[in-house]
């Protein structure tokens, strides 16, 4: 066992061990082996991660601590901000890593939102905020796994951001065609957004003709974008995403106990920019990640999610994904259920070129108190599929577009005729048999 650094958080798993006598840390390597946590207590950090991470994981995750490795886990906590520059191991149980498939702690990928005029929307990220479109895909049937929402309609996805998605946040807007309204919900709040220039990109929204109330931004189908000034040496220009809730207890539940995410109100500079009675920012405590800030307003009487509200989504390590599933459907921490059971996706050949044994992705679409939809997709196998998928300045074909809405208008009323035609006859033959 190698240790190439000093904070204490990666001594938790050697305290541990010490403090265990044989057939305790057999157990102890087993739980780690039955919960997914191999990738966190003998896992390599990232430059930028916080300390206070795998000790938090630990926790969360149900292993019982002795004195030595709770102190070491306070450290941890008590650690804050300070970031590890050297890779650690303090239990090696792990394969080693790979440059195809780097061990990774879970990160949050991109939230989806819906548009129903997707020329609008990206015109208005792209101008307003400076996004790019990072890649884009025209499907000709509804989502299994409604990533559309429930509608078994031609659909497409545009992924719009500003780095490559493996790197870094971005938005994911799904277009239905035909679909041309949405009723806006409640839960999602906003999404907070950094610029160099608050300024322009406010009278840049204004000029399209959006809303524009203080640093607050009205966008396409009712979003709410809240523009902040990039804060200095951050690269991630998205901040964070802010969520109403009704009952904080449920949501924090959900969070840490399902996902294995952390409480980062006490080091973040997000909590005390809500309007919330009560604020928690969640997440799994990487220095450039975009963490949920979760306000609670319990007295509101118009609390109601809809279709709208588009869908969150992670990007976990393969075990600590197996294991948040199996916490949801045996435990339903804070209420959460399963949407679509955990499910293995085989990548389209020729698609990831890196790495020729790569495996299936596994995903699964759970529901977090509230009602909010969470795609949980693994890691090893998502973070180099988008990267392979990158498609920086791909070009929209309007006008193909175009004629496919007029195209999917005609097919649906002529199935819509045909569904009328079948069953007036099924009535009339039905009749016809009550008169013999």
């Amino acid at each position: 066992m190698a240790l190439a650094t000093q904070q204490p958080c990666f001594l938790v798993g050697a305290a541990l061990g010490r403090l265990a006598g044989p057939s305790q840390r057999q157990a102890l390597l087993s739980a780690g082996h039955r919960t997914g946590l191999r990738s966190y207590v003998g896992g390599m950090a990232q430059p930028g991660q916080r300390s206070g991470v795998a000790g938090s994981v630990l926790g969360q995750h149900g292993l019982f601590l002795g004195p030595a490795a709770l102190v070491a886990f306070a450290s941890c906590r008590r650690a804050g901000r300070r970031t590890i520059e050297r890779r650690a191991v303090a239990v090696d149980v792990a394969p080693a890593a790979t440059d195809a498939a780097p061990r990774q702690l879970p990160r949050p990928a991109h939230w989806v939102i819906r548009t129903t005029d997707l020329k609008k929307s990206v015109d208005f990220l792209t101008q307003v905020f400076g996004m790019s479109v990072l890649r884009h895909e025209e499907q000709n049937a509804g989502c299994k796994i409604t990533c559309n929402g429930a509608i078994s309609k031609p659909w497409s996805k545009t992924m719009i951001g500003y780095r490559r998605e493996d790197e870094g946040y971005c938005l994911e807007i799904t277009y239905t065609y035909t679909v041309d309204s949405y009723t806006p919900g409640t839960g999602l709040a906003y999404i907070a957004i950094g610029v160099d220039d608050v300024k322009s990109a406010l009278e840049a929204a204004a000029d399209l003709g959006y809303t524009v109330d203080g640093d607050m931004i009205t966008g396409p189908e009712q979003y709410k974008y809240r523009v902040v000034p990039q804060p200095a040496g951050r690269e991630e220009r998205f901040q964070y995403v802010a969520l109403n809730v009704r009952g904080m207890a449920k949501a924090e539940e959900f969070y840490k106990n399902a996902l294995g995410m952390s409480d980062l109100t006490a080091d973040s500079p997000h909590a005390s920019s809500q309007d919330g009675d009560v604020v928690r920012v969640v997440g799994y405590g990487d220095s450039d990640e975009v963490p949920l800030v979760l306000r609670e307003d319990p007295k509101s009487p118009f609390f109601k999610l809809q279709i709208w509200e588009g869908r969150n989504a992670l990007s976990i390590p393969s075990q600590a994904l197996n294991v948040a599933y199996r916490k949801v459907v045996d435990e339903k921490p804070g209420g959460s259920r399963v949407l679509h059971k955990l499910q293995t996706e085989p990548l389209q050949p020729g698609k990831v070129k890196r790495n020729t044994d790569l495996k299936d992705l596994e995903i699964a679409i759970v529901v977090a108190p509230e009602g909010f939809e969470v795609c949980i997709v693994s890691s090893e196998t998502f973070d180099i599929a988008v990267a392979d998928a990158y498609n920086p300045g791909v070009e929209i074909d309007w006008s193909w577009r175009e004629q496919k809405t007029i195209d999917v208008i005609r097919e649906t009323a002529e199935l819509e005729a045909q569904q009328a035609a079948e069953a007036a006859a099924a009535a009339a033959a039905e009749a016809e048999g009550v008169k013999e």
